[in-house]
């Protein structure tokens, strides 16, 4: 299971050898050295090994980028497939929330479904503006 982890406490500036890394983010050390193999650039040339905290930064969020998925206008994050997927027909519902969302305060709406791949409840936020444009695309 992946861990999202916080870029923020690390200062541009600063050097870090690999144990503060590993205790910043509450992981082993040997996580940090495996980075390494992932792309995170380290010093080598003197011990113990450091780290430039803007190479660390630039890291974490490569990482948080490859765990991101895009939905198209239909689809739905289905957190037991862990991709996009279609839900199935006649499953479509929606109910509207008392938070205002932007400035023209449209209110939130939150689309539920059942996965066509696995059966699992997944669910989705929107602006009401969308609304009847959904309704339309999930009507059968």
């Amino acid at each position: 299971m992946s861990k999202k982890y916080d870029a923020r406490k690390f200062n541009d500036y600063d050097f870090y050898d690999v144990n503060e890394v590993a205790e910043i983010l509450s992981v082993n050390p040997k996580t940090v050295r495996k980075w390494e193999l992932e792309g995170l650039k380290m010093d080598r040339q003197k011990r113990p090994i450091y780290i430039h905290g803007k190479d660390i930064k630039a890291f974490l969020k490569q990482k948080k980028l490859k765990r991101r998925c895009k939905l198209g206008i239909k689809e739905f994050y289905c957190s037991k497939c862990r991709a996009a997927v279609e839900i199935e027909p006649n499953s479509f519902e929606y109910t509207f929330t008392e938070k205002c969302l932007g400035a023209k305060n449209n209110r939130q709406v939150i689309t539920k479904g059942k996965c066509k791949n696995c059966g699992t409840k997944v669910a989705r936020f929107w602006s009401e503006q969308k609304i009847n444009i959904l309704e339309k695309l999930f009507k059968t």
